[in-house]
């Protein structure tokens, strides 16, 4: 398996995305992130005409290649959303390669507060483009927190 993989599954059907991995789907996929954020940085991504989406589960020192960034091309001129927990390691250059390289601009940062008290935890990200949903599941809180995708 690739660091990077492209998702041909047939529509509505839910993508698991692990650590180092990217996957593109459409509308009506489900992107999930199974293994949870600790230290690693969410990357939610979309075309310009929200037709095609991307979810990318960054880890600590991951660059983004040149064939990597052939496969981001289809989503080139769109909007990204970066997804941190408190414990989240910075991805500035992969940020930095989407925006001079494919012109896929950052539209928020989501920052998440994974720390109650002493205790931190990994948080989970599902992204629905149906909905334009982010859903956030913290497990230092055990709750859920809701986002605008784009």
């Amino acid at each position: 398996m690739s660091r990077f993989e492209v998702s041909t599954l047939p529509s509505g059907d839910i993508i698991n995305v692990y650590p180092g991995n990217l996957m593109i789907g459409n509308r009506l996929n489900i992107f999930r992130s199974p293994l949870g954020f600790s230290i690693c940085t969410g990357y939610v991504l979309t075309d310009p005409f929200t037709f095609r989406f991307g979810f990318l589960h960054a880890i600590p020192g991951q660059r983004l290649t040149e064939e990597d960034l052939q496969t981001l091309d289809s989503l080139k001129g769109g909007q990204f959303r970066l997804i941190e927990g408190s414990q989240s390691l910075p991805k500035p250059q992969i940020s930095r390669e989407l925006e001079d390289k494919l012109n896929i601009t950052e539209k928020t940062k989501i920052k998440i507060l994974t720390k109650m008290g002493k205790e931190t935890g990994p948080f989970f990200i599902t992204f629905m483009p149906a909905s334009n949903s982010i859903l956030i599941v913290r497990t230092s809180h055990e709750d859920t927190l809701t986002f605008d995708a784009f």
